[in-house]
């Protein structure tokens, strides 16, 4: 069965309109990163991992996960539509 965190992904990744495969590919393109960043951020506010364990289930260094939580206030500043997206999700993840 699927962890909690790989089923954050998903929801990431079928809201924000990208594969699972792009969310945790290299490519650092807005279009996949912004989600991928997203992603990173509930992982940590909505389960008990550490950032160790979050940045393996990603495929990055630890410190690229910090990175990534500390920049998405900035980033729902900047794209308010990240916002409603990032709520939709939560609102999958509960239902």
């Amino acid at each position: 069965m699927a962890g909690p965190i790989s089923i954050i992904q998903d929801a990431v990744a079928a809201e924000f309109g990208v594969t699972r495969e792009e969310l945790l590919g290299p490519s650092r393109r807005n279009r996949f990163a912004h989600p991928r960043m997203i992603a990173v951020q509930l992982a940590r506010e909505l389960t008990e991992a550490n950032y160790s364990t979050i940045a393996r289930k990603f495929s990055r260094h630890h410190t690229s996960i910090l990175s990534a939580i500390r920049r998405v206030p900035d980033l729902l500043q900047t794209y308010p539509e990240y916002e409603i997206k990032r709520q939709a999700v939560l609102a999958r993840l509960q239902s």
